[in-house]
């Protein structure tokens, strides 16, 4: 579980440097103001849509992990024993 904690930080620091060196990138790359606004702006739906699709991997990923979870949990415990009702009293 811990080293998939560190794998999803890693791959989560490296897109954000991706993304930050790929912008720097542009933006001192020589080109016109009007062609680095359209580069800018394909680039952040790209990334927008990689997000996306590394949200959907996670939340699939969190689904398989609850159920397991939850088979796990149904072999190793028990159901609760009902406790017997107490005999009714008789008053004479």
């Amino acid at each position: 579980m811990e080293n998939r904690k560190e794998g999803l930080s890693f791959v989560f620091g490296l897109m954000v440097g991706a993304l930050v060196g790929a912008s720097v990138a542009i933006i001192l790359a020589p080109q016109s103001g009007e062609r680095t606004r359209e580069v800018l702006r394909d680039r952040a739906l790209e990334y927008k849509e990689r997000a996306a699709d590394f949200a959907t991997e996670l939340r699939e990923d969190a689904h398989e992990l609850l159920e397991k979870s939850r088979n796990y949990y149904k072999q190793r415990v028990s159901p609760p024993v009902p406790t017997p009702e107490p005999p009714p009293t008789t008053e004479a």
